[in-house]
């Protein structure tokens, strides 16, 4: 049995003006509430609404190496209920879903980035709930013959690019 005292409060009780307020939203809480209030004379006046919730999670964006020296993979993931909608800012990627044991739904954006890409970013909503954004900058890897490996990482500044040389040996 829910305990509603702690969990709902009734605000502003009238005719023209009632709310209810839950706290602690839950998968439970989900579904359409009916309200009812008896009048005299004119009887019972009714009214129903609907709780729908939406669950998003960070998209958690990564940058690999690909097969090619020319190229990077990049993959964009995202939690929601229901499905998210998740978008690379790239022309062309592939997505697929994978529906988990909680009622949640991951999807996964993947693609190939050409050398010349810096930066990449990542989008996920669901329906009309506001969408989360992450971007990451691209370094750009170079082994020397004498296996020294090296990355560039170019930086945006109000001036310009800025490249930073970081060198393991």
């Amino acid at each position: 049995m829910m305990v509603f005292k702690e969990k709902w409060t009734v605000e502003a009780a009238g005719l023209q003006n009632c709310s209810i307020v839950i706290r602690n939203l839950t998968e439970q809480d989900e579904g359409c509430y009916h309200c009812l209030f008896n009048t005299y004379p004119e009887g019972a006046l009714t009214g129903t609404t609907c709780l729908q919730i939406y669950e998003l999670h960070e998209p958690i964006l990564h940058v690999g190496e690909s097969n090619s020296a020319e190229e990077a993979l990049v993959s964009c993931s995202a939690t929601g209920r229901p499905a998210p909608t998740v978008t690379l800012t790239v022309p062309h990627y592939n997505s697929t879903s994978v529906t988990n044991t909680n009622g949640t739904v991951t999807v996964t954006a993947t693609a190939r980035l050409p050398d010349e890409s810096t930066q990449v970013g990542c989008a996920a909503r669901v329906l009309s709930a506001p969408q989360k954004e992450v971007f990451v900058m691209i370094p750009e890897v170079k082994q020397s013959p004498a296996g020294v490996i090296v990355f560039l990482r170019r930086r945006r500044h109000q001036n310009g690019a800025i490249w930073k040389l970081i060198v393991f040996i």
